[in-house]
């Protein structure tokens, strides 16, 4: 079974350790601790957004 890196790698044509890196580059500017907390910061921003 894939993860969701490898599935975002596959997508987008590029490697998973590129996807891991711009993963942790953009949880530390946004200073989330989680995948899960950065998701519900996401999900604030959409609301803001709409």
């Amino acid at each position: 079974m894939e993860n969701s890196q490898s599935k975002i790698a596959a997508k987008f044509a590029l490697s998973e350790i590129t996807v891991k890196v711009c993963r942790a580059q953009i949880m530390r500017k946004m200073e989330a601790a989680s995948l899960l907390e950065l998701g519900r910061m996401s999900e604030r921003l959409e609301r803001i957004r709409d």
